[in-house]
């Protein structure tokens, strides 16, 4: 019964999820938004790698 419950309640709380990031672009921005960050993180990373070996090489 109880295990019912847990299965039934995690399908309906996806469900809604589900629904609200569909229609919510202000929600997918939302979740999206940490993907973004750390492709600028790996972006800055690499253009200061590529400086400094640039640097060593002169």
């Amino acid at each position: 019964m109880i295990t019912s419950i847990i299965v039934w309640g995690s399908l309906f709380a996806a469900a809604i999820f589900t629904v609200a990031y569909l229609l919510s672009p202000r929600l997918r921005a939302q979740v999206e938004q940490p993907k973004y960050q750390f492709q600028r993180q790996l972006e800055n990373f690499d253009n200061s790698a590529t400086q400094e070996t640039k640097r060593g090489q002169q």
